[in-house]
């Protein structure tokens, strides 16, 4: 279960990184669309259509990030936010709808809740072993 739960954290944190970085290429190509246009007006319009995305990237991504770190972490927030995070991702297929069945079926199964407990945590890990 340890493994399955660590597992989870670097899949999501992966998974993460992995769409920031498309995220600041689409902007970055976006600008560049705009710095080469003959057009004067061009720039700004891709300019704020660049910020628009990346918001719209980091918002998305953002949470799963933290979410993985806390499960790295073995926080307790970190579980509820990555099964929030995985009902969302089940719309992205195919990885995004196999990383979320994943994390639902790992973290909502009861011998998981006493990996996020800070007092349950050692014993936990002493049993694994």
């Amino acid at each position: 279960m340890d493994s399955q739960i660590r597992l989870i954290g670097i899949f999501w944190v992966v998974l993460s990184i992995f769409g920031l970085l498309i995220g600041l290429s689409i902007a970055a190509f976006l600008v560049l669309g705009g710095t080469l246009a003959d057009d004067e007006t061009a720039l700004p319009v891709m300019g704020a259509i660049a910020i628009i995305v990346m918001l719209v990237f980091l918002i998305t991504y953002i949470p799963g990030l933290i979410g993985g770190i806390g499960i790295l972490k073995h926080r307790h927030w970190g579980r509820i936010l990555t099964l929030v995070m995985s009902f969302f991702a089940l719309l992205s297929f195919p990885f995004g709808t196999a990383l979320s069945i994943f994390t639902m079926v790992v973290l909502f199964d009861s011998r998981s809740l006493s990996y996020f407990r800070e007092e349950d945590y050692q014993r936990f890990i002493e049993r694994s072993y």
